[in-house]
């Protein structure tokens, strides 16, 4: 009995489905393959070629491509706008950056000439010895302003008289 290349398969629920049969695989093994368990644990006995469909998504791919490609570059376009407008608003053009690296450096050094906290700290310290001495000379003034009008208190006498 010669075999037939169309086997149905399936169960009492299932639609019954037409597959089509290698060359060797018996009507017995066919039968216990028909299971959907037993197609999935025996992919190589498999008679159905999937080459068929890859080549017919390849064909609608390079359609899609030839029949979309302005749209696409269109959009592409504005989209190359859109990020250049994005960036020119986002960041600074490059003479007002060197103005401001300038203004920086210029900063820069305007801070090193000044002080440190060490040199603060010794300037303190002078301030305040200063201030000791000069109360030490403000004392000793008023003992010299004191004397000096008692003098001229007494000449003043002696004119009278």
């Amino acid at each position: 009995m010669p075999i037939s290349p169309i086997v149905s398969g399936g169960t009492a629920n299932r639609p019954k489905r037409r597959m089509k049969m290698k060359a060797g695989v018996t009507a017995s093994a066919a039968a216990s393959l028909s299971t959907r368990d037993g197609w999935k644990k025996h992919p190589t006995r498999c008679a159905v070629s999937r080459a068929k469909p890859k080549e017919k998504n390849m064909e609608t791919v390079g359609e899609l491509i030839r029949n979309y490609w302005p749209l696409v570059a269109g959009i592409g376009s504005l989209a190359g706008i859109g990020t250049f407008a994005w960036l020119s608003n986002r960041f600074v053009p490059k003479a007002e950056h060197r103005k401001l690296e300038e203004r920086v450096a210029e900063m820069e050094k305007a801070f090193a000439s000044l002080p440190s906290s060490d040199d603060w700290h010794e300037m303190d310290k002078r301030m305040v010895q200063v201030a000791t001495q000069n109360e030490a000379i403000m004392n000793s003034l008023k003992g010299i302003e004191n004397r000096l009008s008692m003098l001229f208190e007494n000449e003043l006498r002696q004119e009278q008289k």
